[in-house]
């Protein structure tokens, strides 16, 4: 039947009391107020007043009082009996005389300010009701904001327009968007691609599950098809940001068939609102595996690092032991000085001792060890990504992270012009100190030393990039750095 969205177990269910109360309800809606006392005990005899009483607490807290008040849950009647001090058994008795209910309801909603619904005040009520189904579109939930009403199929009636009414009012709202060259965007996202195999509505809505190269460059292509079509600038803003979300989560979960089965005022509100979000949501997806990749990454090495100090432990103790000779020759006032390096190479030849400054040299860290050589060994990886992610999206900053944000924009340059090299006058302000060691190098040696480099030595590509690819992802988390259309920006380590 045209208005009924409820079941016929739907129907018994609002019509009747609930099977459970809480103790807040109960000390809410049922707790009876000196005024409330006064008004039931001009009811004759206890059976009367605990009839009243209970319809009383149920009409403030359901907003209608079903018919078999005598079959209110146990919890309730013994509630209130315990304040009127009489047994709740009495209730059983109430409303045998036909017309007691109703009097004492009508009584009540008098008492309470309630009145009939007049026909100005119905329009008013389903003005009231467009806009909440403006917001969401779900029955069940413009169905519990109505208070004190009538019957349930007359409310039946009164949501299914008002839901009726807020498509059309949406579909008008949006109508200045649909311009003929979007219709024909919105309609060939319906329609098999085949290169992808399917729809690009699938295809959008499809999300990543891993982590690599592959899922991130597939959702830059997303965000870049979509950007083409400048879904960021849409003015979406003309409906409710509650109601731009139920029609986008509806699309998700609606099938392209039935999608291009509807007609117009349905199916273009639903694409609209749906790549509309799609655009954010993609953002936001491929920023966090962006997040996880690096996370990843970083632990990856440092696993590397502990295996690393765990194979080098045997030849790190023959090197102090080696040194430790070394220093006690040189420590010797007995050794002549002009005598020492014959002294050495007698207990430890030459050719020895340039073997062990050379496995020394490997076996050295930074004294401030992060172990972002070991990350730099997933650069290849990283790279088949960053440049694109860098392309695809416009960064903004506080004025803390300026700096950064310059690095970035220089980044983006040297890709763009496909050179390897960093100009020495690149931004340098954002490199932390665990940086220092890794992107400022010897002219004659890539090794970091563990000692910061001064300024204006020779910058590194491979960990500057890297250096500003990891602080980019510390300064997304903190928000010093953002990307315009996201929904949001993560937080925490």
């Amino acid at each position: 039947m045209p208005g009924q969205f409820l079941s016929e177990a739907d129907r018994i269910n609002l019509n009747r009391f609930p099977l459970d109360f809480s103790v807040e309800e109960l000390d809410h809606y049922y707790q009876l107020s000196e005024a409330d006392l006064v008004e039931i005990h001009k009811q004759r005899g206890a059976v009367n007043q605990l009839g009243f009483a209970v319809q009383l607490g149920t009409l403030r807290h359901l907003g209608f009082c079903p018919d078999e008040v005598n079959q209110a849950p146990v919890k309730v009647v013994s509630y209130i009996a315990l304040q009127l001090r009489v047994k709740p058994a009495v209730l059983s008795e109430y409303g045998s005389r036909e017309h007691t209910r109703t009097d004492h309801l009508n009584k009540i909603q008098t008492l309470l300010g309630y009145k009939g619904v007049k026909a100005e005040e119905n329009r008013k009520l389903e003005e009231w009701l467009l806009e909440r189904a403006l917001e969401h579109d779900e029955p069940t939930v413009l169905l519990r904001q109505l208070m004190v009403r009538p019957g349930i199929t007359v409310l039946e009636r009164m949501v299914s327009h008002a839901r009726e009414q807020a498509r059309t009012r949406t579909f008008e709202q949006l109508s200045p968007l649909l311009t003929p060259q979007r219709r024909k965007f919105l309609d060939e996202l319906l329609l098999k691609n085949d290169k992808l195999k399917a729809t690009r509505f699938e295809w959008l809505r499809q999300e990543a599950t891993k982590d690599v190269p592959k899922a991130i460059n597939l959702n830059i292509s997303k965000v870049k098809y979509l950007q083409e079509q400048q879904v960021a600038e849409w003015p979406m803003a003309v409906i409710n940001p509650n109601r731009r979300k139920f029609l986008a989560t509806l699309c998700r979960k609606t099938s392209a068939e039935a999608l291009d089965c509807m007609n117009e005022t349905r199916k273009y509100p639903l694409l609209l609102c749906f790549v509309y979000s799609a655009l954010a949501e993609l953002s936001d997806q491929t920023f966090d595996l962006f997040d996880s990749y690096l996370a990843g990454a970083y632990s990856r090495a440092g696993n590397e690092l502990e295996e690393f100090r765990r194979k080098s432990v045997p030849a790190t103790n023959e090197k102090l032991h080696f040194f430790g000779q070394l220093g006690r020759v040189i420590l010797n006032s007995e050794v002549k000085d002009e005598e020492v390096r014959q002294t050495i190479f007698a207990f430890l030849p030459q050719e020895q001792l340039e073997l062990a400054v050379e496995e020394s040299d490997r076996l050295v860290r930074p004294l401030d060890d992060t172990y972002f050589d070991y990350l730099a060994k997933s650069y290849p990886t990283i790279r088949q990504f960053a440049p694109k992610l860098l392309e695809a999206f416009v960064f903004h900053s506080n004025t803390a992270a300026k700096p950064l944000l310059d690095g970035i924009m220089l980044l983006k340059r040297l890709n763009q012009q496909n050179r390897k090299g960093v100009p020495r006058n690149a931004p340098q302000a954002f490199i932390s100190h665990k940086w220092h060691p890794y992107v400022f190098e010897d002219s004659n040696s890539e090794k970091p030393t563990g000692r910061p480099k001064k300024r204006g030595k020779r910058l590194n590509r491979r960990y500057y990039e890297l250096c500003i690819l990891w602080e980019l992802r510390q300064s997304l988390r903190s928000g010093d750095i953002w990307v315009a259309g996201r929904n949001h920006a993560r937080s925490g380590q």
